[in-house]
C-alpha cells in the first residue's frame, strides 16, 4: 500500500516498529521482481535479495526492480524504531515533515500494539486506547490519513475475523473510520457444521496454505471490510504470494 501510494506522488511516512528499512526495501524489490518476471521463475525472495546472490537473469531483474523502486521511493520515508516511538514522537515527525514539504504525509504504522506506551502506569489496553485516540486527533488536526496495522487476539485465531479480533480492540473498533481484516478464504462459519468438523476443516486449510507458501504459490485471502464509516461494506479477495510479498485482486464467488 505504501509503495502504491508513493508511486502516485503522495508522500508516505512509514513508521516501522518491527522491521528494518533494509528488510522493507528488500520486500518491495522482491515483489517488483515477481511482477517483472511474470511469476516465480526468475523472481527473488526477500531473503535472496538480502543475501545478494543472483544468477545473470536474476541480477538483471533485480536491477530493473531497483530502478523502479527508486522512481517512487523518493516519496517514501521509512522511520525505524523498536519500542521507542510513541504518538508524541509521531506528532513531531508529522509537524516537521509538513513544515518542510508543505503538505502532510500519509502516516502508516507497523504496528499499533508496539507503539511506545503513552503512560507506563497504564495497562496495555489503556495505552492502546490512548494511542488510538491521539492518532485520531492527529489525523483530524493535520488533515492526514493514518493507516495502522493491528495484531489479533490469540482467541480469534480459529474464529472468523470480526470487530473483537483486534488486540486491545476498544478504541480501534470505535475510533477507526475503516476496519479491514484479512483471513484465509473458507475461515467463515458454515451452516450446520459441528465444531469438530470445523476445526478439522481449518486444519486442512492451514496446511494447504502453508504448502502453497513454501512452494511459492498463492493463497486465497479474504479481506473483510468490517467497518466503513462513509461507504459500503463488502468482501474483497486476493491471490497472495507470501514468498514474494505480492497481492493480486481476483474476482471470486463461492
Amino acid at each position: 500500500m505504501a509503495d502504491s501510494i508513493a508511486s502516485t506522488g503522495r508522500a508516505v511516512l512509514y513508521c516501522s516498529l518491527e522491521m528494518s528499512a533494509n528488510e522493507l526495501i528488500a520486500k518491495s524489490l522482491s515483489r517488483l521482481s515477481f511482477v517483472n518476471a511474470g511469476g516465480k521463475q526468475g523472481a527473488k525472495t526477500t531473503r535472496g535479495i538480502l543475501m545478494g546472490r543472483y544468477n545473470e537473469a536474476e541480477k538483471k531483474n533485480v536491477a530493473r526492480a531497483t530502478q523502479q523502486y527508486q522512481e517512487f521511493s523518493k516519496n517514501l520515508y521509512i522511520s525505524e524504531g523498536v519500542g521507542d516511538i510513541g504518538v508524541d514522537e509521531l506528532k513531531r515527525k508529522v509537524e516537521t515533515f509538513t513544515k518542510i514539504h508543505g503538505l502532510p504525509p500519509v502516516l502508516m504504522i507497523d504496528y499499533l500494539q508496539i507503539l511506545a506506551p503513552f503512560d507506563l502506569k497504564m495497562t496495555d489496553k489503556q495505552n492502546t486506547d490512548k494511542n488510538i485516540t491521539e492518532l485520531k486527533r492527529m489525523s483530524r488536526d493535520f488533515g492526514l490519513p493514518v493507516v495502522g496495522i493491528s495484531s489479533f487476539n490469540r482467541e480469534s485465531y480459529q474464529e472468523p475475523v470480526s470487530m473483537k479480533s483486534f488486540k486491545e480492540s476498544g478504541a480501534i473498533e470505535y475510533s477507526s473510520d475503516v476496519l479491514i481484516a484479512l483471513q484465509y478464504d473458507g475461515w467463515d462459519y458454515k451452516e450446520g457444521e459441528k465444531q469438530f468438523e470445523r476445526l478439522g476443516r481449518l486444519k486442512r486449510i492451514s496446511e494447504n496454505m502453508s504448502k502453497a507458501a513454501e512452494e511459492g504459490n498463492s493463497q486465497l485471502i479474504q479481506a473483510k471490510i468490517l467497518k466503513n464509516r462513509n461507504g459500503s461494506r463488502h468482501d474483497v479477495y486476493f491471490d497472495f504470494f507470501p514468498m514474494f510479498n505480492f497481492f493480486r485482486a481476483v474476482n471470486y464467488h463461492e
